[in-house]
């Protein structure tokens, strides 16, 4: 199968605001502000304090994830009013909700409420251990099963960025200890993230129900733009795929390397990241092909930007 147009992408969180770009993309800022004060006003006023050069909240991982949220549903919103329309949608972890939000299958306020339920759902599960999460590249899959093998089986690969790219999670210690050893093996890069939750491993499980009741209250209709599962490479064109992966999201590793050879499969070759920083971007120069990459601010302002 061949198909044309543009892809867009969806960060889970924002990393840092060294190359923040959202102080020149024409009319970035209003926009955000309308819907920042949404969120203000629907789930914690904490929010109203936003500043990127002040409190930027990197180091919080609940109004981390509203944040990447509010910039990526601004974002999609500036570009589809240029007449960029996309083909199909991609969510990096937690950026499924941005995904639905832009596919039409949720307001913005559920998705609002969706991250904020997700994230008591894990708190209640891990609050009372300590986990963490940690990127190594350089090594490929083998060595790092080895790795896990040698020092905690229950720590898992939780996401694939590339061909030797991978994020972990599991029990600190654990995650710690197989640093240390990815160093010694020759990792060329290795990073513990500054987060007490194991995204995507089997230690949420138990997340399942209590968030499996709340998916099914909520309001859902069938996206007008279909969705591309990170966790399985399906489309998600129905409210009952959208509810499975909904639960499935919180405990299921997904694979952002496979979901991206995917989509360049079926012909897709324009990406653009629907955040001002560019988080995406930077991954995908560990995924091989011929696809362009565009930050929101190179496709609004491009005046020959690709005909598709």
């Amino acid at each position: 199968m061949s198909e044309s147009g543009i892809v867009f992408l969806f960060p889970a969180f924002a990393n840092d605001y060294k190359e923040d770009q959202s102080r020149i993309i024409p009319g970035y800022a209003d926009l955000f502000k309308v819907f920042l004060d949404k969120a203000s006003d629907r789930v914690d006023t904490t929010l109203s304090f936003f500043n990127p050069d002040t409190h930027n909240f990197l180091d919080h991982a609940l109004f981390n994830q509203y944040i990447a949220y509010i910039q990526s549903c601004t974002c999609a919103y500036l570009l589809r009013n240029k007449g960029l329309k996309p083909k199909i949608l991609a969510g990096y972890s937690m950026g499924i909700y941005a995904a639905l939000f832009d596919s039409g299958s949720i307001t913005f306020e559920t998705g609002l409420n969706l991250i904020q339920n997700a994230y008591q759902e894990i708190r209640n599960v891990t609050q009372d251990h300590d986990f963490s999460m940690c990127s190594i590249i350089g090594l490929d899959m083998d060595d790092i099963y080895q790795l896990i093998g040698q020092t905690d089986p229950e720590t898992e690969i939780s996401n694939q960025n590339g061909e030797f790219s991978f994020v972990l999670s599991g029990r600190l210690s654990s995650v710690q200890s197989i640093v240390s050893k990815a160093k010694k093996e020759g990792a060329i890069h290795t990073h513990i993230f500054d987060v007490h939750e194991p995204y995507h491993s089997g230690f949420l499980r138990r997340t399942e129900s209590g968030f499996t009741k709340l998916v099914d209250q909520i309001h859902l209709i069938d996206p007008e733009t279909p969705i591309l599962s990170a966790i399985n490479q399906r489309q998600l064109n129905s409210v009952l795929q959208i509810k499975s992966e909904l639960v499935s999201n919180l405990y299921q590793p997904f694979n952002w390397y496979k979901t991206h050879i995917k989509l360049t499969d079926l012909g897709y070759k324009i990406f653009i990241e629907c955040s001002p920083l560019s988080a995406l971007i930077k991954i995908a120069r560990f995924i091989p092909g011929k696809a362009k990459y565009f930050s929101p601010l190179s496709a609004i302002c491009s005046p020959l930007f690709p005909d598709f």
